[in-house]
């Protein structure tokens, strides 16, 4: 009995243990108190448990600053600059979406081309094209497609041209937020089975 019990309560915590994500959205809260026109950040940053670095720094912009303020708080790698975003523990993660917009309202639509890094070096890839009209300052939300188990998330800012400034990077962290299904169903499996001994050994000692 005790053994069936294990297995059932085992099986459970195990699924639930498989499905415990955490979810973390990089929103760059904070980094522009005076609400200055433009503000220089240095490069790294540390924020949420997250290391997110700028070959040359970056820009964060204030609210009255019309032409750039894109209407959330927000960085602006300046250009040209390598991107990256990293656990500041090392540990894998996964990345959901992101917000870009132009860098300045007038810029030409940017396109981002993004390379996420996973252990022994396999990449993925996936590039978004900012849509908003010419003189617009406002972000769009993209999402990733298989950007799971990376170590980091790369791109970069050109030289001139078409520059973007990005924010609410939405990223996952811990054990991956789906069982593969191949486990989900033999833990639920071995939880039914268990669960059903458990009753069957009852119902037999009620009737003797």
């Amino acid at each position: 009995m005790k053994l069936k019990i294990g297995l059932f309560f085992g099986a459970l915590f195990l699924q639930a243990g498989l499905a415990g994500a955490t979810t973390v959205t990089l929103n760059f809260q904070g980094l522009n108190p005076a609400n200055a026109n433009a503000l220089f950040v240095a490069s790294p940053l540390q924020t949420q448990g997250f290391t997110v670095t700028s070959t040359l720094g970056f820009d964060t912009y204030g609210t009255h600053n019309t032409n750039f303020f894109a209407g959330a708080p927000a960085l602006a790698a300046i250009a040209p600059s390598s991107i990256s975003v990293a656990a500041t523990d090392g540990h894998p993660f996964s990345v959901l979406s992101i917000d870009l917009a132009r860098n300045f309202a007038f810029d030409p639509a940017p396109t981002v081309d993004f390379t996420g890094i996973l252990p022994g070096g396999v990449r993925v890839v996936e590039s978004f094209t900012v849509t908003t009209p010419t003189g617009t300052a406002a972000f769009q939300t993209f999402h990733f497609t298989g950007f799971t188990n990376l170590l980091s998330l790369d791109w970069s800012q050109p030289a001139a041209g078409a520059l973007h400034q990005f924010t609410d990077i939405t990223l996952s962290t811990g054990p991956p937020s789906t069982v593969p299904e191949p486990v989900s169903g033999l833990l639920c499996g071995i939880g039914v089975l268990s669960f059903g001994l458990m009753r069957r050994r009852t119902q037999k000692q009620q009737l003797r």
